[in-house]
């Protein structure tokens, strides 16, 4: 291993989110990131400061990654394109999606959305979160909460799916799959 007494946060940040492709958060140690950047752990914890600490940086890279996923144009409907960016994500980031939605780093960044708190999207730089748009868009049709549910759960089991390899979907097909579920999902609200 070299001596190397600085290594850049990105530098690090990039390597553990290829440890977590390989095998989940589990694999991302200090001893890991360092055989992977060919230094001692010490350029790791001079950098990042803890291990904690490295788990909250990637989580908010990684949550950044999903946001440009879902605001990449792919129809004329930013509400589909947010759901279809969700599982292009997935299919495209199948370890960091995973590693997302599991545990504290799903909750974390969830509690924070829908409690509207600033500091997320200004992370991001951007105004709106996706959940956000969302949630802005049905609010003022009245018809959020079970539409929203219905949408979330198709788009997020569907998400699962692609991500384990279970389906093979191109965006195409994607795109597809989320009209049909969502079309079906807004007829049923207003047949009630």
């Amino acid at each position: 291993m070299s001596g190397r007494s600085s290594i850049g946060r990105a530098v690090i940040i990039e390597a553990a989110i290829d440890l977590i492709r390989e095998g989940g958060w589990e694999k991302v140690t200090a001893r890991n990131l360092a055989i992977r950047l060919g230094s001692s752990t010490m350029p790791i914890y001079s950098s990042i400061g803890s291990m904690e600490d490295l788990r909250k940086e990637v989580t908010a890279e990684g949550w950044r990654r999903l946001d440009d996923a879902q605001h990449a144009r792919r129809t004329e409907n930013e509400a589909l394109d947010l759901a279809v960016g969700f599982v292009a994500f997935a299919r495209a980031e199948p370890g960091l999606f995973r590693f997302l939605m599991r545990g504290q780093a799903h909750m974390d960044l969830a509690i924070s959305k829908l409690a509207e708190k600033p500091e997320y999207e200004a992370s991001l730089g951007r105004e709106s979160s996706p959940i956000h748009m969302i949630f802005r868009q049905l609010d003022a049709s009245g018809q959020r909460s079970d539409f929203v549910l219905r949408s979330w759960i198709f788009a997020y089991g569907l998400a699962e799916l692609v991500a384990g390899g279970q389906v093979e979907m191109d965006d195409a097909e994607i795109i597809r799959h989320l009209e049909a579920a969502g079309g079906a999902f807004y007829l049923y609200e207003k047949a009630k």
